[in-house]
């Protein structure tokens, strides 16, 4: 809120003014200088005609003329120098920009971005421009504009890339922090740990997860990949992490135990085993090249935009189900392990459910990017939520719905 400062106090959002600030109006923040005439001092607090309003240590009274190098504007004493609502001259105000502050100093406006935030396109201050980029856990913007995480699937949290640290990957697609549900593959239900090490495991290792080294294991229903922690979505659609040592599908007995190097993926089924890279579509036991889709039973053709083989028509897509078959769908219909899911519906695991408004399915597992939505009147500040309850560590403080 335009300033205004915000914390989480007994379930509830409070607002504090900044110094020099009133909250006068039904509008969020504090939008009245302690030196309108109207308010001066405080709200309502009006001076008498001919009275001027002049500020001191952050608050003001009303004078009969302006003193200590201050001038009068619209009925109050100012300082062209600092005053912000009037800087430089009266009526130059300096704005309040986007996930940004401003000050005047020496009678020019000038501007900070808040922390975590950046101005990537160098325009701060200029009308409506404000610090538009996220560095706080963009893998993209990690601390500063253009800075990469360079480490696949390390997350950007709190400003630093952090293999190996338990958390949401933002932007990829994939996981519940990318503000749209129907992204969600790992519906809310547990972190993913990217990279090593996994972390210590203060049981000796005795939780079944242990990853690797001594004392390294994963949490929190995790499996463990090749040294990496994961839950199922880290694996391809319709493959599980088998014996905590790499991903493969679920007839993983097949395969002879075929254990994968790092950057591909056990590939077995009728038509034998195979370690697919990533830019491979594993087709039940083979691998298929770049630019061919899987049309089942180890059978892949080239993607000639839809039509697949023949098997579909111009406007559909093959959707398969992992086990040698599959379906074609409408283009805007979402493949759901061989089902075609409405397009009103998204896919859960395999099965299509409603999208009712953020809900996720009528199961309480909701994300989105600023405000999430749970079952049992919760909202969670930013991250996700499962069931009525915000998951940590994302999630941020919980709200009452409707608290101000």
């Amino acid at each position: 809120a335009p300033n205004a400062t915000s914390e989480c106090v007994d379930a509830r959002c409070e607002r504090t003014c900044e110094t020099g600030w009133l909250d006068c109006t039904p509008d969020p923040g504090c939008e009245t200088q302690v030196s309108s005439r109207s308010h001066c001092g405080g709200c309502g607090n009006a001076c008498p005609s001919g009275q001027l309003c002049q500020a001191s240590g952050g608050t003001a009274s009303c004078v009969s003329e302006c003193t200590g190098g201050t001038v009068e504007c619209d009925g109050s004493c100012v300082d062209l120098a600092t005053d912000e609502g009037h800087c430089g001259a009266c009526g130059e105000a300096c704005g309040s920009p986007p996930n940004a502050s401003a000050a005047c100093e020496g009678g020019a406006c000038r501007y900070a971005c808040d922390e975590n935030f950046d101005d990537c396109d160098a325009d701060l201050g200029a009308v409506g421009n404000g610090c538009e980029q996220s560095v706080s856990d963009d893998v993209l913007n990690c601390g500063g504009c253009g800075t990469v995480c360079a480490s696949s699937g390390s997350p950007c949290r709190s400003r630093s890339c952090t293999a190996g640290s338990c958390g949401f990957v933002p932007n990829d697609g994939a996981t519940c922090d990318d503000g749209d549900p129907t992204t969600c593959s790992d519906r809310c239900a547990a972190m993913m740990c990217r990279g090593t090490p996994c972390g210590m495991d203060a049981g000796g290792g005795t939780d079944g997860g242990t990853c690797g080294g001594p004392m390294a294991s994963c949490g929190r229903a995790a499996d463990c990949c090749d040294g990496v922690c994961c839950n199922s979505s880290c694996c391809d659609m319709g493959q599980v992490c088998v014996g905590g040592s790499f991903c493969d599908f679920p007839d993983a007995g097949t395969d002879g135990g075929v254990s994968c190097p790092g950057g591909s993926t056990s590939c077995s089924g009728a038509a034998g085993s195979a370690c697919c890279t990533a830019i491979e579509t594993c087709c039940d036991g083979i691998c298929c090249p770049s630019g061919d889709v899987c049309m089942g039973a180890g059978v892949c053709v080239p993607d000639d935009g839809g039509v697949d083989g023949g098997s579909c028509g111009s406007g559909e897509f093959f959707c398969s189900d992992f086990a040698g078959g599959g379906t074609c769908c409408l283009t805007g219909q979402t493949c759901c392990d061989g089902t075609c899911c409405a397009m009103d519906e998204t896919c859960n695991v395999g099965i299509c459910e409603l999208i009712d408004a953020g809900f996720d399915g009528g199961d309480g597992s909701a994300c989105a990017l600023l405000s999430e939505f749970c079952m049992d009147s919760v909202e969670c500040c930013s991250g996700c939520c499962d069931g009525g309850s915000c998951i940590e560590p994302d999630s941020g403080m919980c709200v009452g719905v409707g608290a101000p």
